[in-house]
């Protein structure tokens, strides 16, 4: 499919030794794929967190080797895949508790119904993510902010795709509960964009952020991923959930999509997802993959639209029909109801300044602003001449 940018999702590794069962099936996880990646030309490998299980060192120098023999064989065996890139957040599995830290846990404490949190006090309590950040170095030779990054990428049709990572896991500790963690404000990323799809990638669901501070640190976070996300990815509760969120008062919205941990200790379940994004038709298609007997079984494919991120002025769905409806009783027996479009004619405009070439006396209205031109027009006419509906109609069509 011409267009074609693909997202492969992975989230819960816990790897902790190199006798982990999802270590011996790389070639499973590639082969189960490949039909699907066959035209792919670049290929983002997105890891929504708990890469290691105890947040060791030596658990992410398997890791690492694991997901870059991942990358070398996608690169091996597609034809045309050009592109491998690895984006990535840490879980709370990332975090080494290991060594006892008093002085962070007093700090988490305090803060926990504080809405923004001071950069010195994110600093002290990302120290258990230590490890985790050298192998994120290492392994995607980038210097990410540790809270909250951005990066975009060119794809096809002249359009772009961006990751917005938030760190949810950098106030973590053993037994945290539901409601206990918070993302700060300061840390939101505003992202700008009338071309490009905005994947937001994290590790815990919102339901683990707080909902007792000032503002709702949940309600405000889920409220800007609405404005400012196409897909959100994330994982920690094992269990695969796909839903669509749309908010009632404008055009905003996103695909959700909630990954399968791919080594589940304790249950053995293991699975992934892929994501492919047609970036001419701005539809989406979703694969989900289980282990069972042996083998990656591909599910049936999820098909979504992509909503598109408007900035400037937005129109509710109630003014776009206003600017369709057709405000006069003309009845047609082949339509029940008839719209502006169908019967609109673009009428020829008088200019008030003659132009010298009597070729170009009249003006016909469908060529206004049609070039972008940054000009003002003022628009005079009798009484129900259709000035009203001229508007309307070049308005409906710039949409």
């Amino acid at each position: 499919m011409k267009g074609n940018n693909e997202n492969w999702n992975f989230t819960d590794l816990h790897i902790s030794s190199a006798k982990d069962i999802i270590l011996s099936r790389i070639d499973s996880i590639v082969s189960s794929c490949f039909s699907e990646l066959s035209g792919a030309t670049k290929l983002f490998i997105v890891v929504s967190g708990d890469i290691a299980n105890k947040g060791l060192a030596s658990e992410y120098d398997i890791a690492k080797s694991f997901l870059t023999s991942i990358r070398d064989s996608f690169l091996g065996s597609t034809r045309f895949l050009t592109f491998v890139e690895f984006i990535i957040v840490p879980g709370n599995h990332d975090c080494n508790f290991s060594k006892k830290d008093p002085v962070r846990d007093v700090l988490l404490q305090n803060i926990r119904k504080q809405d923004d949190v001071s950069v010195e006090i994110v600093e002290q309590c990302l120290k258990v993510q230590e490890d985790f950040w050298a192998f994120h170095r290492g392994l995607t030779l980038k210097e990410d902010n540790k809270i909250s990054n951005q990066r975009s990428f060119p794809i096809s049709n002249n359009k772009e795709i961006i990751f917005n990572t938030y760190n949810t896991s950098w106030s973590s500790s053993i037994g945290e509960k539901v409601g206990s963690l918070i993302i700060p404000e300061h840390a939101l990323l505003q992202t700008e964009t009338n071309s490009g799809f905005i994947v937001s990638l994290f590790h815990h669901p919102t339901n683990w952020l707080s909902t007792n501070t000032d503002r709702n640190n949940k309600k405000f976070f889920e409220g800007h991923l609405l404005e400012h996300s196409n897909l959100v990815l994330c994982g920690h509760e094992h269990e695969g959930e796909m839903l669509r969120a749309n908010s009632l008062k404008n055009q905003d919205g996103f695909a959700y999509f909630e990954g399968v941990a791919l080594q589940n200790i304790e249950s053995g379940q293991s699975g992934f997802g892929l994501i492919i994004i047609d970036s001419i038709s701005d539809k989406g298609q979703y694969f989900g993959y289980e282990w069972k007997e042996d083998v990656y079984i591909e599910s049936d494919p999820t098909l979504f639209d992509i909503n598109a991120k408007k900035t400037g002025i937005i129109l509710d769905d109630k003014f776009r029909n206003k600017l369709n409806d057709l405000s006069v009783p003309i009845k047609h027996s082949h339509k029940e109801a008839l719209t502006l479009s169908d019967v609109f004619i673009y009428p020829d405009l008088d200019p008030i300044h003659k132009s010298k070439d009597e070729s170009s006396k009249y003006v016909n209205s469908s060529t206004l602003f049609r070039y972008s031109e940054k000009n003002t027009v003022i628009l005079e006419g009798d009484s129900q001449s259709g000035k009203t509906s001229l508007l309307y109609k070049l308005t409906h069509r710039s949409l």
